[in-house]
């Protein structure tokens, strides 16, 4: 549709692409995108049907610089993008933290989990229904995607306790460890690996029933381990 200069004639463009409007009746919708005489980008937007032409507002939203544009003077979303959490246990508390931490800015996750959602997790869960069957690492993944295009996001489909050099390899290259993780072996054993790593992990973890819970930060070597503790 442009000419030798590189240049759009809009009108022979538009009645080309009225010619062909779709004979159900849908619109088409055409985006005339060039640049102003400042350098800036600009862009008209038109609505297409057999009827006639319609011109709609249209603007452009810079994708990274707008993301976390609400979060300034709150959080150092320029700092967390570069950051690298790990996240063993993506149930009813690994999965929503998964989430907040992607709605602030943090740029890279690995998360680590075997399970895969059933019925009955979905009450409690960031997922929903279309995700049953799934891995939780997949479906929270999708979710951590939804707020944070850019994130980098790796996933281990593994059982903690039998993986202990690959999951310490991850720990290892991580800026933060949370263990959200329901079974006390599985705790012990990340305990020992935020020691060896000189990682920071937060445990956090919700008792039966709701009868009770706790959250714990350990800051390696600088005082009592998850293990002195329980």
């Amino acid at each position: 549709m442009a000419d030798a200069t590189g240049s759009v004639n809009e009108e022979h463009l538009i009645s080309e692409l009225q010619a062909r409007a779709d004979p159900a009746g849908r619109p088409v919708i055409i985006l005339i995108a060039g640049a102003e005489t400042n350098g800036s980008p600009s862009c008209r937007a038109l609505v297409l049907t057999k009827q006639g032409l319609a011109g709609t507002d249209t603007r452009f939203v810079p994708r990274r610089s707008e993301l976390y544009s609400r979060n300034t003077g709150i959080l150092e979303t320029s700092v967390l993008a570069d950051k690298n959490v790990v996240i063993v246990g993506l149930g009813s508390g690994g999965s929503p933290v998964a989430l907040e931490l992607a709605r602030s800015g943090v740029g890279h996750f690995m998360l680590i989990d075997f399970d895969r959602l059933e019925l009955g997790n979905i009450s409690r869960h960031v997922c929903g229904i279309s995700d049953l069957g799934r891995f939780k690492t997949h479906a929270v993944r999708d979710q951590i995607l939804q707020k944070n295009p850019f994130a980098d996001v790796k996933t281990m489909e593994v059982n903690v306790n039998q993986a202990l050099s690959q999951v310490e390899e991850a720990v290892g290259a991580s800026d933060l460890l949370i263990c959200a993780s329901d079974n006390d072996q599985s705790r012990f054993n990340l305990n020992q690996m935020s020691l060896n790593n000189k990682v920071v992990a937060l445990y956090g973890r919700a008792i039966t029933r709701a009868a009770g819970g706790d959250v714990l930060r350990v800051r390696p070597w600088k005082g009592p381990c998850y293990n002195c503790v329980f």
